[in-house]
């Protein structure tokens, strides 16, 4: 037996050696060996290999209509997604900052109940619903779907089709071990959370107010847009396409709805800005790869933003402000250094005459509109407007405690929502008072609901944590105003009862 063993091995040698002479046969056989493997074990070993496993599972149809695009809460066919908590700029550890490790303020969602959508004749009507919640007031079936931090000081993400794109600030150090917190990354991945990639980072991209981005959807394409206060960034399919620095002033529009065949005004999608202090003017319509400009001799002006689908803007003249209508160059009004300028969506201009009188005026019209006597906040605490509207929170800019609106055609003020967002940790403690965060970068209207990021910590004060909130508006005054959570609460937080 032995020798007939070591003869079938002697003949098996001899016609390995034929085999491994040949290097296409070495090759064949590898591949045969691999493919009975991968048959033999079956698609597992493959899918773990060569893809990425998604983080959830079913979810809106690509083609389901969007509402909310670049807030905080963006709705898609019966679904919310939203950035579950807000993280400051420089909170924390940036090196934690990685896709997959974070968990609170990353990007979640839940099925609505009675949410809907139907488009006819190019019109999107979209019923909002209301996810379930528990008793301490955390969303009950929200799924983390992008883990890593997009609530913070700027804010807004966008859906289009099956792919996100948001912002959040890189973790990258330097060779010398200093991280940099002031690089912000230009990021998309599918709505199941797979295939997240940097489309484009901004360094130094920095801490100021006029800071914000968009994302802009023209024939089955992406272009973004970032801005950092002097430097604006053009992306587009997935790379930076142009960079300009010097930028003075800008409109960049916001637009919040978004379905198949959708098309768009030119207050909806084009962006103006200056540069050199004003001298120049350009504008960038979606579609394009390059900045157009428009005007090589802008005399100084400043973009107040868009009304009517004409840009508006200011320009300075010693103490007197002429405010125009872009085109014909159309003199609206006069004004001085130090008043203010709200453009409302409705296409009107609240304007504010230094520290005391507001004015209504048209866009269009050289006539005042309204003079609001009763009005005596100050623009920069206004959150949003619509026709009728102009909504703000009472108080500081980081201590609001009720949600209030100004009917600008009664002119007279009425409370949204009160009760000074009370919340208790147990019955046998103290009750505390959970401050809201006013900050116009961070907050939506959709024209239902008001989104806002509400404190939300344990006792201690050790940690300060800001959950998603929401209110609804409605024309109806007899109506109730709604507040609601829109989180899922972590650790310690979800022992606070809210006391509305």
């Amino acid at each position: 037996m032995s020798r007939v063993w070591f003869s079938i091995i002697g003949f098996l040698r001899r016609v390995w050696r034929g085999i491994v002479k040949r290097t296409w046969l070495k090759i064949t056989l590898v591949c045969v060996i691999i493919a009975s493997l991968l048959a033999g074990l079956g698609v597992g070993i493959y899918y773990w290999f060569f893809h990425e496993p998604p983080l959830v599972t079913g979810g809106p149809p690509a083609n389901a209509a969007v509402v909310g695009n670049g807030g905080m809460a963006v709705m898609k066919g019966e679904w919310i997604f939203f950035v579950n908590g807000w993280e400051g700029m420089y909170d924390g550890n940036h090196r934690d900052n990685r896709f997959g490790d974070v968990r609170r303020s990353g990007i979640y969602r839940v099925k609505a109940v009675g949410q809907s959508y139907h488009i006819e004749d190019g019109v999107l009507e979209f019923t909002h619903g209301t996810p379930n919640v528990d008793e301490a007031g955390s969303i009950i079936g929200a799924e983390l779907v992008v883990p890593i931090k997009v609530g913070h000081e700027f804010g807004g993400f966008y859906i289009f089709r099956d792919l996100i794109y948001y912002a959040t600030f890189g973790n990258r150090v330097s060779r010398q071990g200093v991280e940099q917190l002031n690089e912000l990354d230009l990021n998309r991945v599918r709505t199941n959370g797979t295939k997240n990639e940097t489309i484009a980072t901004i360094k130094d991209f920095g801490h100021e107010e006029s800071s914000q981005w968009g994302f802009y959807y023209h024939n089955n394409q992406v272009y973004g847009l970032a801005f950092n206060g002097q430097e604006l960034v053009l992306t587009v399919g997935g790379k930076e396409e142009r960079r300009v620095s010097g930028v003075s002033s800008i409109h960049m529009p916001r637009v919040s709805e978004w379905f198949p065949g959708k098309t768009f005004t030119a207050s909806e999608n084009i962006t103006y800005f200056t540069t050199e202090f004003g001298s120049k003017l350009y504008r960038y319509v979606p579609g394009s790869k390059r900045f157009e400009e428009l005007n090589a001799n802008f005399g100084g002006g400043r973009i107040l933003g868009m009304a009517n689908n004409h840009m508006i803007f200011a320009r300075n003249d010693g103490q007197i402000t002429s405010i125009f209508q872009y085109g014909k160059h159309t003199r609206l009004f006069e004004a001085t250094s130090a008043d203010t300028f709200y453009i409302m969506s409705a296409g009107h201009i609240i304007h504010q005459k230094g520290v005391g009188s507001v004015f209504i005026r048209r866009a269009n019209d050289l006539a005042v509109e309204h003079h609001m006597p009763n009005f005596s906040v100050s623009l920069s605490a206004i959150a949003f407007s619509d026709r009728e509207y102009i909504y703000y929170f009472e108080g500081g800019e980081m201590g609001g405690m009720a949600v209030k609106r100004f009917n600008v055609m009664t002119i007279e003020e009425e409370i949204v929502f009160s009760g000074s967002f009370t919340v208790l940790k147990d019955e046998i403690f103290e009750t505390r008072t959970s401050e809201v965060l006013v900050n116009r970068n961070s907050l939506h209207f959709d024209g239902t609901h008001i989104y806002f990021f509400r404190k939300n910590s344990p006792e201690d004060f050790v940690r300060t944590n800001f959950y998603l909130s929401r209110v609804r508006v409605t024309a109806d005054f007899d109506s109730i105003y709604n507040h609601q959570m829109l989180a899922r609460k972590f650790g310690d937080d979800r022992r606070f009862i809210e006391k509305e």
